[in-house]
């Protein structure tokens, strides 16, 4: 997406116990226009929470004559009954889905309560006629009018389409929860309109069954690569002979910790595809992926367990393996893994099994250097490669037959042993080579430098093919310990003070390295080490050598070793064997070359990496070609006598491009269409901010920046239609107080007691202001905040105001912008909820910390406005463990927001892995399931389920100059691609959405996993395209849809709360129950995260 040149924290948080900001009132009230006379998305003719516009689904016309986003009461189309206009593009009957003014096949949503159990205490009054506004409700106590008695049957629908369609052929539906395909309810008389309300006392939900107890489910295994460097090659010496029952207003912070994960679910079948997608105008576009001829592939694969024992160092795990098979199966070729699989394309000599005691030489060492390792290699199984035959054919038959996994393993562990030969280091599935001088060896700063390298992975599609593409690493720069220490600590020179936290930063930094060590002009000093831990100064670090008296680590040096410290009061390392104590100074140590590092970069390391990886598409294609001609696979002989060959040029595979859609802002009846980016013009809805104030946490921003910052803010304003008056007041804090955290939140309590509507907060760009300032504002107050960091204050310009006013619009309950009525996909015309899931994981080294689960849900017809909820569960846990109850609540807030249960859920999931589908899969449908009966026994609606994938290393180059987007000759925005390098069966496809503003594009890729929504193929994918044209950040198409990034938005500001404020793993439940986001405020300002 866009690179904003706002805040770059994106912020946000808002509300408190005060009033929403008000909205500027429509020109003409009587006709329920909501905003300026723009077309509305209307729910109920009623205006929803504190005198905002309503969102409705029917009463008429909204705005100047224009149809409103109508949901029931009438005809569709031409010729139905008179008025009552539910509009799917030009009068156009809806494109799925049996709405043509019927009331809904599964569940009572023609504004009907669910029979039994409601999801809201507040009552409605009967409909109005059209262009009659709504009353806000009934008196307490009232009872309902022209409703249904709990239990009580609905009255018959009209004839047309009264049959239920039968659900797509999807499999059985998980046990215990047997729908889609129930029996109808009978719908009101057409146009008759149930009251949606509770009698005083009444329950918000049914009481729910208590859980007699779950079994708790594996944890999804999280496959991290190699992290083993490039060492010295080692050298073999010659052979010797609870749930409670839900709350009765919402509560959208984090509910009680799930301790136990999810049971275990029955499989659900993946549906097959129906065909591809026909819309958007056709092209091709090359690939990075070779085609695999395996045509002569051996008929079976030898699938080999390696035990070696001792099984460390990893660096010679390879090499023992290459010597046993030197000793005991000469004239065979056959492929490790690096790890503990050994695959071959015949027998191996020995017949099943066969061990040997080898010695490696550990040339690190000049004494002892001997090691013994004992080997055993047994033949696990025998692996028929026809499996993969009847794979890539099942697209044809219709078989549902399984990826083969273990036979595109041995494929892909036998293609690696063709890049080794070159002496690259290995992580994971990529290969770096050390800089070597050719390129300028770029540093990214905190002691790493750039590596570059390629990646591969065999995979199979419509047919198999080998993926590579160009890959970046960080990497130690091989230097000695006290360049690594200035430059993790950000010191200029080692003898610049430096703090205890810079210590700590560089403990994190070198231990598990290996580093060489030597004393100037003595050679027989040198030893390589394992670095374990930071000690003391030499100054201050004393130990008494031999027994003898007490002495500093500076005099031993100076007396024993004749040298004579320079840096005594720099840390020294402890090195392995921890039980020595052996402490060195740092001067006289250096980082070994090639040590991989699976740690999270730092926000300036990671700028770094994108700036210098951000290739243009011709010269990421160069690289991969030539990492394709290094790596000589045709020339192996591990992959000849596997019989695999390799088609070295890059696949081309066709494409389409889709139209892009029309985006609409206020008074604008015909959008044109705009393909990724736009003007912003007046937002469609926007709110005055009478009260807003400024509080400045940089001591380097004067007040008469702040000051023209306001009013550049109020000028900003008025262009895209917002209304801002003159600042209420500017407060500068003195971050150098030791209780900056009580100030700053003794003044946002004092101000929301004033009636903030907004709180700008200026902070530096160094330090954890941004998490304080959050805690505070959001978990402790409830006020709105918008933080902005300094240096963007300094070059603070109309256009970054704008980025600014994007954000604090949406926040503030407003609407930028909506897509042009005939552009709205068909599903939006329904009531239908759209769902973002993302779990967000610690890096590898974080052990301590949990993973966060975070949901986004939009609650409006133009599914532009979202809410979050959050929760923490255990690391590494992929499965959204409390869905069940997020999905409750969500559904809950959409039915306070519209007045409407959701007909359709449609549910992007981010962050899952091809082998993790069907845990997800059953674990979350039957969640989600699970929340919707819980509310109501029948309400059955429809859902579909698909995962979102941006980790991934396929990218395509455009083929003809027409088809090249910007600077960059990107392929342009609406690139998708549904064939041949997809799943042979199940629907699945890649997209690019965004215009790259720097590197080549990355599509992504999509996989319907569930569809009781039959939706086809070209409305789901347009469906998708469309949703990345609705975030509120920013006037340019994104990269995934809107819900998928406010699910990252979500996890990041759950993160956020974690920052310097550690959640104990062994009591997730207690810290979530002390960080709840403030209720009432999250209630007033569902979008105060983005």
């Amino acid at each position: 997406g866009k690179q904003q040149s706002g805040p770059s924290q994106g912020d946000p948080a808002s509300s408190d116990g005060q009033q929403p900001a008000r909205a500027q009132q429509p020109s003409q009230p009587e006709q329920s226009s909501v905003g300026r006379g723009q077309p509305g998305q209307q729910y109920h003719s009623g205006s929803v929470g504190r005198g905002q516009p309503g969102q409705q689904y029917h009463s008429g016309s909204v705005g100047r004559g224009q149809p409103g986003q109508q949901y029931h009461s009438g005809s569709v189309g031409r010729g139905q009954h008179d008025g009552q206009q539910s509009s799917h593009g030009r009068g156009q009957p809806p494109q799925s889905g049996p709405y043509q003014g019927q009331p809904p096949q599964s569940g009572p949503y023609q504004g009907q309560p669910p029979q039994g159990v409601q999801f809201s205490s507040q009552q409605q009054q009967k409909g109005p006629q059209q262009g009659q506004q709504q009353q806000k409700g009934l008196q307490q106590g009232q009872q309902q009018q022209k409703g249904l008695q709990q239990g009580q049957q609905q009255q018959k629908g009209p004839h047309q389409g009264q049959q239920q369609q039968k659900g797509p052929q999807q499999g059985q539906p998980p046990q215990g929860v047997p729908f889609p395909s129930q029996q109808q309810q009978k719908g009101p008389q057409q146009g008759q309109q149930q009251q949606i309300g509770l009698q005083q006392g009444q329950p918000l939900l049914a009481q729910q069954p208590q859980p007699s107890g779950e079994d708790k489910s594996q944890k999804p295994s999280s496959h991290s690569g190699d992290s083993q460097g490039k060492k010295d090659k080692p050298t073999a010496k010659p052979q010797k002979d609870k749930e409670n029952q839900p709350p009765k207003k919402i509560d959208s912070g984090p509910l009680p910790m799930s301790k136990k994960s999810p049971s275990h679910q029955p499989l659900f079948p993946i549906p097959h595809r129906k065909g591809v997608g026909t819309l958007g105008r056709r092209t091709q576009v090359e690939v990075n992926q070779l085609p695999l001829n395996l045509s002569k592939l051996c008929p079976e694969i030898y699938h080999y367990d390696v035990a070696i024992d001792p099984d460390k160092p990893k660096r010679f795990l390879r090499p023992i393996v290459a010597e046993f098979i030197k000793r005991h199966c000469n004239g065979f070729n056959p492929a490790f893994d690096g790890k503990k699989n050994l695959y071959a394309a015949r027998q191996l000599p020995f017949g099943t099994s066969k061990s040997d005691q080898i010695t490696m030489i550990n040339e690190e060492r000049v004494s002892n250097n001997e090691l013994e390792f004992q080997i055993t290699v047994k033949l696990a199984q025998k692996i028929n490669t026809n499996t993969i035959t009847a794979f890539l054919n099942s697209r044809t038959t219709g078989q549902r037959l399984d990826v083969p996994q273990t036979a595109i393993q041995a494929i892909d562990v036998a293609l690696r042993a063709a890049p080794l030969v070159s002496g690259p280091v290995p992580v994971g599935r990529s290969y770096f080579i050390p800089p070597d001088g050719r390129e300028r060896i770029i540093e990214l700063g905190g002691g790493l430098e750039l590596w570059y390298g390629f990646y591969q992975s065999a995979i199979l599609n419509w047919k198999p093919f080998l993926n590579v593409d160009v890959a970046h690493k960080g990497f130690p720069i091989p230097t000695n310990l006290v360049d690594i220490f200035c430059q993790v600590c950000r010191l200029n020179n080692p003898r610049d003070n430096f703090r205890p936290d810079d210590v700590l930063k560089f403990r994190g930094f070198v231990t598990t390295l290996k580093c060489d060590y030597e004393i100037p002009n003595t050679p027989n000093s040198r030893r390589t080490y394992r670095i374990n831990n930071v000690g003391k100064s030499p100054a201050n670090l004393r130990f008494r050598p031999d027994n003898g008296p007490e002495i500093s680590v500076v005099d031993y040096f100076k007396r024993v070793k004749n040298y004579q410290i320079k840096h005594p009061d720099l840390p020294t390392v402890q090195v392995d064997p921890p039980a020595k104590n052996i402490f060195l100074p740092i001067e006289l140590c250096y980082l070994k070359p090639g040590q991989a590092l699976n740690r999270k970069l730092d926000e300036e390391q990671t700028a770094a990496m994108v700036k210098a990886a951000a290739k243009p598409p011709e010269d990421r294609k160069r690289r991969i070609l030539n990492a394709i001609r290094t790596a000589q696979y045709n020339r192996s002989p591990v992959v000849k006598e596997f019989g695999i060959e390799v088609n070295e040029n890059l696949d081309k595979v066709d494409a389409r491009i889709l139209d892009p859609p029309g985006v609409q802002y206020k008074n604008q009846s015909n959008p044109r269409p705009q393909p990724g980016q736009w003007r912003a013009g007046e937002f469609m809805l926007s709110y005055e901010l009478s009260k807003w104030f400024i509080m400045c946490l940089d001591f380097r921003t004067r007040r008469e920046k702040l000051n023209d910052f306001a009013r550049m803010l109020a000028s900003q304003g008025r262009n895209l239609g917002m209304t801002i008056q003159n600042v209420t007041e500017i407060k500068e804090m003195d971050t150098r107080s030791r209780q900056i955290k009580a100030d700053v939140t003794n003044v946002l309590h004092k101000w929301k007691a004033q009636g903030a509507e907004l709180v700008v907060v200026v902070i530096p760009g160094h330090g954890d202001f941004y998490s304080m300032v959050k805690r505070c504002a959001e978990l402790e107050v409830g006020v709105l905040t918008q933080c902005i960091k300094a240096n963007t204050m300094f070059k603070m310009n109309p256009a970054t105001c704008g980025n600014i006013l994007l954000k604090v619009n949406s926040k503030t309950n407003g609407k930028n912008h909506q897509l042009g009525e005939r552009y709205k996909p068909g599903v939006l015309n329904r009531p239908v909820m759209l769902i973002g899931i993302d779990v967000t994981h610690p890096s590898p080294d974080q052990t301590s910390i949990p993973s966060v689960a975070a949901v986004a849900a939009s609650h409006d017809a133009t599914a532009f406005q979202y809410n979050m909820i959050w929760r923490l569960q255990n690391p590494r846990e992929e499965i959204v463990v409390d869905l069940k109850n997020i999905i409750i609540e969500q559904l809950k807030f959409f039915f306070i927001k519209t007045r409407h249960k959701p007909e359709k859920i449609i549910v992007y999931r981010d962050g899952v892995s091809e082998g993790q589908f069907q845990q997800v899969l059953a674990a979350e449908l039957n969640a989600i399931r699970q929340a919707c009966t819980t509310l109501e026994k029948d309400y059955k609606p429809g859902i579909t389920f698909l995962v979102v994938q941006k980790r991934h290393h396929v990218r395509f180059f455009p083929m003809k100059s027409q088809d090249e987007d910007g600077k960059n000759r990107n392929v342009p925005p609406g690139t998708i691609v549904d064939t041949t390098i997809t799943h042979p069966r199940e629907l699945d496809f890649y997209l690019v959405s965004h215009s790259s503003l720097q590197g080549t594009s990355r599509p992504t890729k999509y996989h319907r996993l569930w569809d009781d929504n039959n939706i086809s193929e070209d409305e789901l994918e347009v469906l998708t395209y469309y949703l990345c044209y609705l975030f509120s950040r920013c006037t340019r198409s994104v990269s995934y849809p809107a819900p998928t990034y406010y699910a990252h938005l979500a996890a990041f500001r759950a993160r956020t709360y974690l920052e310097n404020n550690p959640a104990p793993l062994n009591n997730l439940e207690g810290f979530a129950s002390k960080n709840k986001i403030e209720p009432v405020f999250m209630k007033n300002t569902p979008m105060f995260f983005v």
